[in-house]
């Protein structure tokens, strides 16, 4: 008498399909943590960048008395590469007039916890160094600046901020792809 063997040696439709189900499940949370910290990693790229300028600026503000007017005052060049459009200075007098080295006028107001708390003339910013970036879509066209402020109580502290229509003209980065250090830049961030 001849025994038949039932044991099957392959996945059955039912294995494949949970299978398929728990990889989707993973990939659907993983893609967006892995977006996220793409743009980090990229806003963080910038911030070299910016503490370079910042250190040639604040060198020129204290031996002239004023902030650079451009790039070619502190013999800088605008940094770019796939991820950043530009990097630019400029400065802001009293009356909110500067130059804007492309990116918009330092109108922005500060106060002493660095929350931005306006726009406009009687800007409190003696000037700002920036970086301008063209990619992943998320932040195209957002600024990460930081602004040399005078409070009228102390030493002249630098303060980190992303852009908006004014200060200076540029997309807003959404604040949880921020640093730490620029996430707060608005009077609602107390």
């Amino acid at each position: 008498m001849h025994k038949f063997n039932n044991k099957h040696s392959a996945f059955s439709l039912i294995e494949l399909m949970v299978t398929i189900a728990i990889i989707a499940i993973l990939l659907a949370v993983a893609n967006p943590v892995y977006i996220s910290y793409t743009i980090k990693s990229t806003i963080s790229s910038g911030l070299p960048i910016l503490e370079s300028l910042k250190a040639q600026a604040s060198e020129y503000y204290t031996a002239n008395s004023k902030f650079p007017a451009n790039l070619a005052a502190i013999n800088a060049t605008s940094y770019s590469d796939k991820y950043i459009a530009g990097s630019s200075v400029g400065f802001g007098n009293v009356d909110g007039s500067g130059t804007n080295g492309g990116y918009g006028y330092p109108y922005c107001r500060f106060d002493s916890n660095h929350n931005r708390i306006g726009n406009g003339s009687g800007a409190n910013v003696k000037g700002y160094v920036l970086v301008a970036f063209k990619a992943p879509a998320a932040i195209n066209g957002g600024i990460l600046a930081m602004f040399l402020v005078d409070n009228g109580s102390g030493p002249l502290e630098w303060y980190c901020t992303n852009g908006d229509s004014n200060c200076p003209a540029g997309s807003m980065i959404n604040k949880d792809y921020l640093p730490a250090s620029c996430q707060c830049y608005t009077s609602d961030c107390n």
